[in-house]
């Protein structure tokens, strides 16, 4: 039994030391790759082997064979030349190579909530005028975050839209004090309020003592200053020829 034991541990050791052997001569042949060798695969074979070797390339070869593959793919897929990811970007009035960039931008940043502070971090770098055209195509959202004038905590975070029927509500109620809403508006407002518009309730989970409610256009810029946006993708990608 000892016999047994020591020769599987001692063919285990040479398996192991063959293994790592293979493992360097991979990594040495990847460095050897060139974009003339890369060119000659068909995407298939290419995209299989990038898989494969992803973890074992510098930099420069993931962007090489990355740039490739993309050519490849569109090559075989033409609709990979336009935006897929979210289509109704193309309907945008940008050139065919800003929809792509945007479009892919947009997928790769659907995790984040992005603001100012953050934006010059991310890996796929967006600008603050790209998340501003997406929410016209309701692609992204528009935030707005009120902080806690003790502490600066976040206390409420409200939407584009619901800060929109907020603002709404208190236009028609100074309508109505006026007497000049009429039979339409006034539905609209009930409904508006029955939804939950025209009060904005704030409260800090770090300072207990801190309450507060916005329920007309005075009270909300007195919080102008404690008041900051930010921006997430909220439509789901179309993953179809990402997949492919």
């Amino acid at each position: 039994m000892l016999k047994k034991l020591k020769e599987l541990l001692s063919e285990q050791k040479e398996l192991e030391t063959r293994l790592e052997n293979i493992r360097t001569e991979i990594k040495n042949q990847c460095g050897e790759l060139t974009a003339k060798e890369i060119e000659s695969c068909d995407y298939e074979t290419l995209k299989n082997l990038y898989h494969a070797i992803y973890f074992r390339l510098d930099e420069e070869q993931n962007l090489m064979i990355s740039n490739i593959l993309t050519t490849k793919k569109a090559a075989i897929y033409p609709q990979m030349l336009k935006p897929t990811y979210f289509p109704e970007i193309d309907q945008l009035c940008l050139s065919d190579s800003e929809k792509v960039r945007l479009d892919k931008a947009a997928r790769n940043n659907i995790r984040y909530y992005i603001s100012e502070d953050n934006i010059e971090r991310l890996e796929h770098p967006m600008t603050i005028k790209d998340l501003e055209i997406l929410t016209t195509i309701n692609v992204a959202e528009k935030l707005y975050n009120f902080r806690c004038p003790d502490c600066n905590s976040i206390c409420q975070i409200v939407t584009q839209k619901e800060l929109d029927n907020h603002k709404r509500v208190w236009e028609l109620i100074l309508l109505r004090k006026k007497q000049e809403l009429t039979e339409e508006q006034e539905q609209e407002l009930e409904t508006l309020e029955e939804d939950g518009a025209g009060y904005i309730y704030l409260s800090c989970m770090d300072d207990d003592e801190f309450e507060d409610e916005i329920t007309d256009m005075e009270q909300l810029q007195k919080y102008e200053n404690n008041m900051d946006i930010s921006y997430r993708i909220i439509k789901a990608p179309d993953l179809t020829y990402e997949k492919l």
